[in-house]
């Protein structure tokens, strides 16, 4: 079995949050199956990259939380723990944050906002993992041409790089 979902989130609590929410929307008693259905990593659960990579080869959960730090170092040094030709689903949740959108460094009011100019774990990880993934590249283009052709938007500036 590999990991079919990754769901990044920006906290800890949060990661933690929607595994007991997974855990409470299967059935409770059956405890020993959860880490099979979700599992969260984060690098302040106390375990290191090589733990969650042992983890999640041992016991390959459907559902991955996580936040992009302890993602980043997973798929940094274990990269064998990620199989992304089984990836189906990428959930960035509060992606504006995530991928260094919004937010605002101005001082006062009256200044005008200036953006995160850095590029995130989020960002980081997803740009390797299309790039280990090619057949996912092309997505944008046929999103474009939807959008385009279906809805009226142009989105050829928006989506490609």
């Amino acid at each position: 079995m590999a990991i079919t979902s990754i769901v990044i989130v920006p906290h800890t609590s949060l990661a933690f949050q929607l595994l007991e929410w997974i855990r409470l929307m299967t059935d409770g008693d059956l405890p020993d199956l959860l880490p099979t259905v979700a599992q969260a990593i984060s690098r302040e659960d106390g375990r290191s990259p090589a733990d969650h990579a042992k983890q999640l080869v041992s016991n390959a959960p459907h559902i991955l939380i996580a936040t992009p730090g302890a993602l980043l170092d997973v798929w940094s040094q274990h990269r064998h723990v990620f199989q992304p030709h089984s990836l189906r689903t990428i959930v960035l949740d509060e992606a504006d944050y995530l991928l260094g959108f919004g937010q605002k460094s101005a001082k006062t009011p009256t200044e005008t906002p200036k953006y995160r100019s850095h590029v995130s774990d989020s960002r980081r990880f997803l740009d390797e993992l299309f790039e280990a993934r090619p057949k996912c590249v092309p997505v944008a283009r046929y999103a474009g041409t939807y959008l385009n052709l279906y809805l009226g938007i142009d989105m050829r500036g928006v989506l490609m790089r």
